[in-house]
């Protein structure tokens, strides 16, 4: 069921007319195919009662939906892309393989005359988009051709040139694989990582090496894509934004670039630029372009709604922030996400329950979340994100000390000094960042049990040094949700 949902769902993208052939009206076909656009069977068991009223393991249901499994798929190939990105890349390299198989057979009987023409159109094709890999294939099959003729200086030149374009292709396809080695680092991950900075260093210095002797548009895009998480990585605002603004710059120069995904990738990156140095009406003005490109059936509009609950909880619109958790629980796609990703809209939830219970707006919490046993098993359970000591795990001993100060009237000095272990293992190069100051001096008022008279002390003490950290071009931190000097007066009021 999964998979006939997602090709129905690339077919409405791509705006695919389907005619009768393909489903003739008023079949079963027809009719299991509009269930499921119309969202209103989303499992085996709804579709194959809806349709049959039998089990979906009866034999004319799964021949039913493999049969449009097979034709749906078959559209999916013949599909044109959006008109906004039909000279994309994707979509002429896929043609020009299309081409190339037709060629490839013709060559395996010796026929070369008709095969030479077509492949000399590809390799054009090719050039003009730096298709490297498919001017691989053209050199190859040229040099066939050649030595099929019986041409050595021409089949010799061909066998350089599959050299060559050997070694500029291994160039692409190791700085794609660094590009997504990175990305696969940062997706989890919300805090500072010095391995992460040095691999990407050491990625975009062999980068440049290549640039120097292939200047590829796939080379640059993969390079733009390390550079900009590396200098996020280590704070370099202007270096960041320099980085984003070459990432957006290469579209323009190659529009075969041009993609729904890329400009979605371009302005989450501005989104979490403008964040990190506090300008939220900017950051507003791409997330209203991330929610125009992105779709929960594409899995991609969950990240965009964490960074727009994200922008409500800077704002203090704790109602917004609310709409925005109820919308993403209630997706059909949210129990499929990673249980990593599950977890942090769980922590997400929870800091909004912890805002209303302060605000005693009881009422407005989630009910997964809504009593002291809920809560503790979650923090309990939610170990997927421990390893990010400095992000997401953090989150859970901001919240587990929050919730017990709030549900508890104990001593909680001991978790306090808890606190402050954490803070000499994991975040003492922190110090003197927003979330170091703000958790070493939560930690310290925990260990003195909230006592008032600490409390007033720390205080002064809290928001000079947060103030101080503020005048860094970094506003707020990555994993900070609710701004430290709004947390701390909810903590304590």
């Amino acid at each position: 069921m999964d998979l006939l949902a997602e090709l129905i769902f690339v077919l409405n993208q791509h705006r695919i007319a389907i005619s009768e052939n393909v489903l003739p009206t008023n079949s079963k076909l027809e009719k299991l195919y509009s269930l499921i656009a119309l969202g209103k069977v989303r499992t085996d068991i709804q579709a194959s009662e809806a349709i049959y009223k039998c089990s979906p393991k009866d034999k004319k249901y799964l021949m039913l939906k493999r049969n449009l499994i097979s034709r749906l798929a078959d559209l999916m190939l013949e599909a044109e892309p959006n008109k906004a990105y039909r000279d994309n890349y994707s979509h002429t390299q896929f043609l020009c393989e299309q081409k190339l198989a037709v060629t490839e057979k013709l060559l395996q009987q010796n026929v070369y005359h008709n095969a030479e023409k077509i492949i000399g159109k590809v390799e054009k094709k090719a050039e003009a988009y730096h298709l490297i890999i498919v001017q691989l294939k053209c050199a190859r099959q040229l040099r066939m051709i050649h030595g099929l003729k019986g041409f050595p200086a021409q089949t010799e030149a061909y066998d350089r040139a599959v050299g060559i374009l050997s070694k500029h292709f291994m160039y692409e396809s190791k700085a794609q694989g660094f590009s997504q080695i990175i990305q696969s680092k940062i997706k989890f991950f919300i805090s500072h990582n010095p391995d992460l900075i040095s691999q990407a260093r050491e990625f975009s210095r062999q980068i440049s090496e290549w640039l120097e002797e292939f200047n590829s548009p796939f080379l640059q895009l993969y390079g733009n894509r390390i550079q900009i998480a590396l200098q996020h990585q280590i704070h370099h605002i202007r270096g960041w934004g320099l980085s984003i603004e070459a990432l957006s710059e290469l579209p323009n120069e190659f529009p075969f670039l041009k993609s729904s995904s890329l400009d979605l990738e371009i302005s989450l990156d501005w989104v979490r630029f403008h964040r990190a140095v506090g300008d939220l009406e900017e950051m507003e003005k791409y997330l209203e372009e991330c929610l125009k490109l992105s779709d929960y059936q594409a899995f991609n509009k969950f990240e965009v709604m964490a960074l727009n609950y994200d922008l409500a909880m800077k704002r203090a619109d704790w109602q917004k922030a609310s709409e925005i958790v109820k919308e993403v629980f209630h997706t059909t796609q949210f129990s499929r996400l990673d249980s990593i990703d599950i977890s942090a809209w769980g922590i997400r939830a929870l800091y909004l329950n912890y805002v209303f219970l302060k605000l005693q707006q009881p009422k407005k919490q989630f009910a997964k979340f809504a009593d002291r046993t809920q809560v503790f098993e979650f923090l309990t359970a939610c170990q997927p994100v421990s390893k990010d000591k400095k992000g997401y795990n953090l989150h859970l001993v901001i919240l587990r000390l929050l919730f017990q100060k709030y549900y508890s009237t104990e001593d909680i000095s001991s978790d306090g000094n808890k606190m402050l272990v954490y803070f000499q293992r994991h975040l003492k190069l922190l110090e003197s960042e927003r979330t170091g100051i703000f958790f070493k001096s939560l930690a310290k008022v925990a260990t003195a049990n909230f006592d008032k008279q600490y409390v007033e002390k720390r205080d002064t003490y809290f928001f000079e040094r947060i103030s101080e950290a503020k005048n860094e071009l970094f506003l707020f931190d990555d994993c900070e949700i609710i701004p430290y000097e709004k947390l701390w007066e909810l903590v304590n009021r």
